[in-house]
């Protein structure tokens, strides 16, 4: 076992820390206000019409002429953009300070609903569609207005639109077909709401990282070079927060003496060896008498399915096996940027799904940490028996919650599509607060089943305690979640299956396509209300 440092070679690349995008704090950009391009809010009705006092919001740091300015050519050009949208407008240098203003449009009315904040979700959309325009016209200078005059919080969802829209991944391309970084900055670096600001940078970045982490070829992040990534991330972040860091990195030795057995058993038929990343997170004000907060993730870097292999189309996706444990790692990040006010553990098991001469195959018996026995279906099953001897390792903290994390299934997909992540959850009170936090972000979960029908199919195998995969036809997110509730001892547990959220195909339009990093700063939210309901 290694605690606290990864010695890193002088030829390693810590990826994650090229940027796409550049946020300026403190002193102003030195080029002149007419090489930026400004983005402002402005509200409209719901036909896209602009308000007709005044559609600028309160907190616009504009000045006057530019504001009379655009609402002359507004009125006179009868101009529409719908909330949600934008629409940039260019004027000689003569007659606009800045080099375009890009106007998004945002509802003027109150927007209802009990699920989701629809405001701040049509905030994110407007801005990001500036950002995705600026973008295309290759502009790299951004100044950001101030929002905030109709609802507190309201400049976070500005920043997360902004710097999620800003992202995009293209590390190992050629300089001459890289995108322009893309500098980003408050137009009032005093405004009221640059903390929200600031906040939302840090919830978009931490998403923006397990983007980067997921899409990430699987030769370049094996499960060594994911544990050396994020710790050489850590390492540099770690002395800006107030609370306590210890990491530990457990390796194939230290996963045999657990008899962590069925870990062992993905990772033996590749030649990359298995590893376990500890990150040990505690705030020095932390309520003592609360036990921890235990995250997991699943981190497959590469799964080809082992003998039961998959099929070639798409199999390429598969490096995105690991966003689970990619999901957690940016949790992590988030707790550390925002001093969460609690203790949290974040396991992360990382192995490869190869098939060789060495696999584990269909019809084998696994002994696990907790002692179960599985009869292995299915190789291709394989995210299940990792997060099973981690869920039953988490039980040594006596947590008093435990949440995994995994692309564990298809099936999910097929239920609920993009828009919500799935959770299986013991108790009311995990999925309320997973689902106020997913409200608050826009990035939504929404509960399935845990039911006795699927725990005695799980349980119905003819070799062993448990059946990994009962191939029974229907309800395969609820009985993959079943067979990880045998591994669980705390009676306060949730399972997010992200199977069907891990990879945008442009459903969430502030998103590129691809890796989508989510549901990343719904977790953070859920670890400070969890620890400040």
């Amino acid at each position: 076992m290694r605690v606290q440092k990864w010695l890193i070679s002088k030829n390693s690349v810590n990826f994650l820390l090229k940027s796409k995008y550049v946020t300026i704090l403190g002193s102003r950009l030195s080029s002149s206000d007419a090489s930026k391009n400004v983005i402002t809010a402005i509200y409209v009705d719901s036909e896209g019409n602009p308000s007709s006092e005044d559609p600028f919001d309160k907190q616009s740091k504009l000045s006057d002429q530019v504001k009379g300015s655009v609402k002359s050519f507004l009125k006179e050009k009868r101009v529409q953009i719908k909330p949600g949208t934008s629409k940039v407008l260019s004027w000689p240098s003569d007659v606009m300070p800045y080099k375009s203003i890009s106007l998004a449009a945002v509802s003027k009315d109150n927007l209802n609903d009990p699920l989701v904040d629809l405001k701040r979700e049509q905030i994110r959309l407007a801005y990001s569609s500036s950002i995705r325009t600026l973008s295309t016209m290759k502009e790299t200078e951004v100044v950001v207005d101030s929002v905030g005059g109709q609802q507190q919080g309201e400049m976070g969802a500005v920043s997360e639109g902004c710097h999620l829209a800003a992202y995009n991944f293209d590390m190992y391309k050629a300089a001459k077909y890289k995108k322009p970084v893309m500098n980003l900055e408050l137009l009032d670096e005093s405004c009221a709401g640059r903390g929200d600001w600031m906040e939302g940078f840090v919830l978009a970045d931490c998403q923006n990282m397990a983007r980067t982490l997921t899409e990430m070829p699987s030769n370049l992040l094996t499960p060594e070079k994911f544990v050396e990534e994020v710790v050489n991330l850590f390492e540099q972040q770690k002395g800006d927060s107030e609370v306590e860091l210890e990491i530990k990195i457990r390796e194939e030795a230290w996963l045999r003496e657990q008899q962590m057995n069925a870990l062992l058993a993905v990772a033996q038929g590749s030649s990359q060896k298995p590893y376990l990343l500890e990150l040990h997170l505690t705030h020095p004000k932390a309520d003592k008498g609360v036990q921890p907060l235990v995250l997991v993730g699943k981190g497959v870097t590469f799964d080809s399915g082992g003998i039961s292999i998959k099929p070639s189309k798409l199999m390429d996706v598969m490096r995105g096996d690991m966003g689970g444990a990619a999901c957690v790692a940016a949790t992590a990040l988030g707790a550390l940027r925002l001093n969460v006010c609690g203790r949290v553990v974040c396991l992360m098991g990382l192995v490869e799904n190869m098939p060789s001469g060495d696999s584990f195959k269909p019809g084998d018996v696994i002994f696990s940490r907790s002692g179960h026995s599985i009869q292995v279906d299915n190789t291709d099953a394989e995210g299940r028996l990792v997060l099973a001897d981690l869920l039953d390792y988490s039980e040594v903290w006596q947590p008093s919650a435990v949440v995994d994390v995994a692309t564990l299934t298809l099936a999910v997909e097929v239920a609920l599509g993009a828009a919500f992540t799935g959770v299986f959850t013991t108790t009311n009170k995990l999925f309320d607060l997973l689902r106020k936090s997913g409200s608050s972000t826009g990035d939504q979960v929404w509960r399935l089943p845990l039911s006795p029908l699927f725990t005695r199919q799980v349980s119905n195998s003819p070799l062993a305690d448990l059946n990994n995969s009962p191939g029974l036809r229907g309800g395969g997110a609820c009985t993959a979640a079943a067979f990880l509730s045998h591994f669980v001892k705390c009676p306060s547990w949730a399972h997010l299956d992200i199977g069907g959220v891990f990879e945008n195909k442009n459903e969430v339009q502030y998103l590129s396509k691809g890796m989508s990093g989510r549901p990343t700063r719904t977790l953070i939210q859920f670890c400070r209300n969890y620890f400040s309901p």
